[in-house]
């Protein structure tokens, strides 16, 4: 009985805090009007497109006995006016009374809070991302026939925090006459089609999804003014693997056709052109999306000037193209007129050779070849210059520039006629080549055949001489010709790609490393990550002196305070670094283990009445551990590293950097700082480098510790052992969601570093 006096209380504790009396219900709920509503075939209910501000009078309320995944046309048909849920005299509907009050009971006043405390901020603004937390809990629908909005609420569904928001705000309204709104998805809404067409807005997804391989999310959104605006919401790559969440907002049917046209113009150059045109996105300082293309930006007023700049280009680069040719051409004709003329030259020694062989048969032709050696001259035989008719004549420039429009197609067909000009560029050139080689071959021939005949001239000079050398048992043999050209190839060294290969590297490192590492190099390497100020400070780095490290120091000793209570129950004199015992199950990357994890607080010996002399020593003794666990691993191929600041560096130390650009910055960009600068180290193959594996976290005595860098993906270089030198210097802006109303926008410098031993 107290039970159910209990109940009765918080029930109507939550009516209260509603405001609906039920004894007294007010008459708006009674109020309804047949809706005629018809439910799209085929339309994906979890998939919100249109967003607006709507009167919380203007939305009626329906309640179906079914559960959110049933079929829309099924809790359509099943569905009643709210009022037949709150009457409970009316013996019909006492059953709809008491699911009412179930409902109630299960009503968390928090849920309302939370919803009442996001549209107090929703009037003010709309989210960055349109869509928000828990908005699925909002089913409401337009009927077009009867120009209303109604919310759909299954009675089984648990969550029903929405619905008595809207009676909530609904009484204040009527009360009050005040005009109430709140932002909300339309379900089961399509485009309304006034700023774009539902054919271009898929166009738009494709276009987007090419340039940003994300695919984007298009909303239809109307303000507090219903004033209507297309937002488009998603994500594209900014530096690396880093992406960034952006907003493209178009307000009227002009800037939507702008947008429309720009993109699908750039869309069309880049799928037909891909080897000439490359778009990138880019995130402004302001947050906003922006095309680029060599770093220029391309916006929509922009782009009959460069239709323009690249039209004029590629003209007056066809121009040069046919000079080249030219040229090039005459010189392969130059190079086919010597080719011939020593192909004959040869034709002549091979015939004075063939008839010399031909004269050593017989005593006669001896005699024959001896006395007609005068009449053996060679005349070189005249060579026409002129072109190979198989070669197509190039033509003059005949491009009018004053006739070209400054059009896409235009730019296209001149694209075209550039991949042509090359193409014959390439064949001429390779044309020479084969031609050069075939010259260089055939002067390695006659100069074997002219050696060989000046041989036999050189016997010529006295008949019983020639008599004699012709008569040898051993003949002479013509030396070949040959011609090998080498060609220097580039070398192919192996790419890492942290997605790709960061599990197959982890699991060859961990390995490494848990061969070449004792017990004590893997403590140090766990602890010093924690103790980067008083590393450096031991090491007289000027840019980090006592004061910092004892802050650090201090920081440690007031974590461990924290977490005394753990700790105070650990018989570590009995057990040393064994806190707990070996049956309990871990995971590690979905894999279970039963390993301990390293303690840095019993490594560094970090207790209530530790002296800073004391830690420091503590550091000093692991520091000699590390020097020499330091010189037994190598990188197994070339790699970036990366170490991000909020201030700009000029000196490196004992640094421990991410093979993950993204997971570097990532602390940083929760921070105010609105300037990140990232350090982007190009780590060679064979340089000493320790990696953080999960033998560097866990002492895995049960051998059960899974292979990998599954805790970390972090890398130990000592900068103080190389030299290193800023290759470049690049930077990128970042949105960073703030809540769900605003992005804070980032810009981070990128220093791209060379290290050199």
């Amino acid at each position: 009985m107290s039970e159910t006096n209990d109940v009765k209380e918080t029930i109507e504790d939550k009516l209260k805090y509603i405001g609906l009396d039920l004894n007294n219900i007010p008459k708006f709920l009674y109020e309804f009007e047949p809706l005629n509503f018809r439910p799209l075939k085929g339309y994906d209910e979890r998939k919100y497109k249109v967003y607006e501000y709507v009167p919380v009078r203007d939305i009626q309320i329906l309640v179906a006995p079914s559960n959110r995944d049933e079929d829309l046309n099924e809790k359509y048909k099943l569905a009643t006016p709210i009022f037949t849920y709150l009457e409970s005299d009316n013996e019909e509907y006492i059953r709809n009374y008491s699911v009412f009050l179930n409902m109630l009971k299960n009503l968390n006043i928090n849920k309302i809070k939370e919803l009442e405390e996001f549209q107090d901020k929703a009037a003010k603004d709309i989210p960055y991302e349109v869509k928000y937390t828990d908005n699925y809990l909002w089913q409401v629908y337009y009927s077009d026939f009867a120009d209303k909005y109604f919310m759909l609420v299954p009675e089984k569904e648990y969550e029903n925090a929405a619905l008595f928001y809207l009676i909530k705000k609904q009484i204040e309204a009527e009360k009050n006459n005040e005009d109430i709104k709140i932002y909300i998805p339309i379900s089961h809404m399509e485009y309304s089609e006034e700023l774009l067409t539902n054919t271009q807005i898929t166009d738009l997804e494709n276009y987007i999804w090419l340039f940003t391989r994300d695919w984007p999310s298009i909303y239809e959104v109307y303000n507090y003014n219903d004033e209507l605006s297309i937002q488009i919401l998603g994500n594209t790559k900014v530096y690396e693997k880093i992406s960034s969440v952006y907003k493209i907002k178009l307000e009227n049917k002009k800037q939507a056709n702008e947008f429309y046209n720009l993109i699908k113009a750039l869309f069309i150059l880049e799928t037909d052109l891909p080897h000439q045109y490359t778009f990138i996105p880019k995130i402004d300082k302001f947050g906003n999306f922006q095309f680029t293309l060599n770093n220029e930006v391309i916006t929509y007023t922009d782009l009959a000037q460069f239709l323009k700049k690249e039209i004029m280009y590629k003209l007056d680069y066809i121009n040069e193209q046919k000079n080249k040719i030219k040229k090039i051409s005459k010189e392969l004709n130059l190079l086919k007129q010597k080719s011939e003329k020593q192909n004959n030259l040869y034709m002549y020694r091979q015939k004075q050779i063939a008839s010399f062989l031909e004269c050593k048969k017989s005593f006669f032709g001896k005699v024959k070849f001896f006395f007609k050696r005068n009449k053996n001259s060679y005349i070189e035989p005249k060579v026409e210059n002129k072109l190979d008719d198989k070669k197509e004549k190039v033509q003059e420039n005949t491009e009018d520039v004053s006739d070209t429009s400054y059009t896409i197609e235009n730019l296209i067909v001149l694209c075209h006629k550039v991949d042509d000009y090359e193409k014959k560029i390439k064949n001429i050139e390779l044309d020479i080549k084969a031609i050069k080689n075939t010259i260089k071959l055939m002067e390695k021939k006659i100069e074997n055949a002219t050696k060989y005949i000046e041989e036999i001239e050189e016997h010529q000079k006295s008949f019983f001489e020639f008599m004699r050398y012709t008569s040898k048992d051993s003949e002479q043999v013509l030396t070949e010709a040959i011609f090998e050209e080498i060609e220097k190839k580039p070398i192919i060294k192996k790419s890492f790609d942290y997605e790709d290969d960061i599990e197959e590297l982890g699991k060859m490192l961990d390995k490494l490393q848990r061969e070449k590492f004792t017990k004590n190099e893997c403590d140090a390497i766990f602890a010093l990550q924690y103790v980067s100020k008083c590393v450096n400070y031991i090491n007289n780095e000027t840019d980090c002196n006592e004061e910092e490290a004892k802050k650090e120091f201090e920081n440690l000793k007031n974590e461990f305070m924290e977490r005394q209570e753990e700790y105070q129950y650990k018989a570590f004199d009995i057990f040393g670094a064994i806190v707990q015992d070996q049956t309990k199950i871990k995971r590690l990357n979905n894999v279970k283990h039963r390993e301990i994890e390293r303690d840095k607080f019993e490594i560094l010996k970090i207790k209530k009445n530790t002296e800073f002399f004391e830690y420091i020593e503590n550091i000093k003794k692991y520091m000699d551990i590390l020097k020499k666990a330091y010189k037994k691993i190598e990188s197994f191929l070339d790699i970036s590293l990366y170490l991000s600041r909020n201030v700009a560096l000029n000196k490196f130390n004992i640094e421990i950097c991410s093979i993950d650009p993204y997971k570097e910055i990532e602390e940083l960009l929760k921070s105010d700082d609105e300037t990140i600068h990232l350090y982007r180290f190009h780590i060679n193959k064979g340089m000493n480098i320790i990696f953080y594996t999960n033998i560097i976290y866990y002492d895995n005595k049960n051998n059960t510790l899974p292979i990998g860098m599954d805790v970390k993906q972090k890398g130990l270089i000592d900068f103080s052992k190389y030299s290193y030198i800023e290759n470049f210097k690049t930077e990128f802006n970042i949105n960073i969601p703030k809540n769900e109303l605003y992005v804070n926008t980032k810009n981070i410098i990128v220093h791209d570093m060379a290290i050199k031993e």
